[in-house]
């Protein structure tokens, strides 16, 4: 090799070692920037006087058969995304109706005719949520009105275009004309990639390409964060129940915000990969997220029972060494 191609040899990987340490300053830079965004995003889940009622497992496994309809894959997050949009637009026209029956007298009668006619149009709203969430989630998946009608028509269901677009827009209108930036799959993702924070075993983030490291693995945190949000109304109501959130809005009813689930779904996978739980992580993901330590741990061992067994779960059999291991945490902390 001569002299000349041993410098371009040289530069070449001068350059290659400095573009990676860019990129790696670049990532350092951008990550207070992004957790900004996301801790934006939890503070305005719930907005202020909400009722945001989650839906059931079955409402839940109702919009995953949807997007599986349309093409969309669930684990990809747009699944989850769906039913968050979906139960704000129901929680905007509650809000709506409240905000009328206070400013003046309206008729029981109409309410329950409203109902009746919203209950006909649920399928079509599931569809354009998931719409919504796949226009979010991947800038490349193009579900059309026009799909829309075909694939709810071939169950059935049958809507004009016309009904299709003004659905979409209805509910996008009643979002405020926002969709969150991150689905619950990129906030653990993200999560994942932290130091200290990571899903492996060896608590590192992730590679190139969001693929994380160690034994946990991109495949396990996607089916952790997957049966998280399947699940999400029955880990809510037994996380109320086993710890103490008094930073939950009571007017609010009471409701897990994605976040703290994202936290608990990386937690659940390493804890998964290793067979076992880690305080650190757990302690860095709290530190991370401004969470309490014990919500992430009681969320990350109702989602493992989620993975392991989702039948004892969702009928509401109750772990007494688990509830009994978080009632004494609890104490703990009160006492200190």
């Amino acid at each position: 090799m001569d002299s000349n191609n041993i410098i371009r040899n040289k530069l070449s990987k001068s350059r290659d070692t400095s573009s990676l340490a860019s990129a790696a300053m670049a990532s350092k830079h951008l990550a207070s920037h992004w957790m900004e965004r996301v801790l934006e995003d939890n503070a305005n889940e719930e907005p202020a006087g909400w009722r945001v009622k989650l839906l059931d497992t079955r409402s839940r496994s109702a919009v995953w058969c949807v997007c599986a309809l349309l093409g969309v894959y669930p684990r990809s997050g747009a699944a989850a995304e769906a039913c968050r949009l979906l139960e704000r637009h129901f929680a905007a026209i509650l809000q709506d109706w409240l905000a009328r029956m206070d400013s003046q007298r309206v008729d029981p009668n109409i309410w329950d005719n409203y109902k009746r006619q919203l209950s006909k149009k649920v399928p079509l709203l599931m569809a354009s949520c998931v719409q919504l969430a796949a226009k979010m989630n991947c800038a490349g998946l193009q579900i059309t009105a026009k799909k829309v009608k075909t694939t709810l028509a071939s169950t059935g269901l049958n809507y004009s275009i016309q009904e299709v677009i003004q659905a979409e827009f209805d509910v996008f209108r009643s979002l405020g004309f926002r969709v969150p930036l991150y689905c619950s799959l990129e906030i653990a993702l993200l999560l994942a990639q932290q130091p200290g924070c990571g899903a492996g075993a060896g608590g590192r983030g992730a590679g190139a390409g969001g693929r994380c490291e160690g034994a946990g693995g991109r495949g396990t945190l996607a089916a952790a964060v997957e049966a998280a949000e399947l699940y999400r109304s029955d880990i809510t109501r037994r996380t109320l129940r086993l710890a103490s959130l008094e930073h939950t809005d009571p007017t609010s009813g009471g409701t897990l915000r994605t976040l703290p689930l994202c936290a608990g779904a990386v937690a659940a996978c390493r804890q998964l990969a290793t067979g076992r739980s880690s305080t650190t992580h757990v302690h860095n993901l709290a530190l991370l997220t401004k969470t309490p330590q014990l919500l992430i741990s009681c969320v990350c061992n109702l989602i493992v029972q989620a993975v392991l067994s989702p039948e004892s779960l969702a009928d509401g059999s109750d772990d007494d060494e688990e509830n009994e291991r978080c009632s004494r945490k609890r104490r703990r902390s009160d006492s200190s």
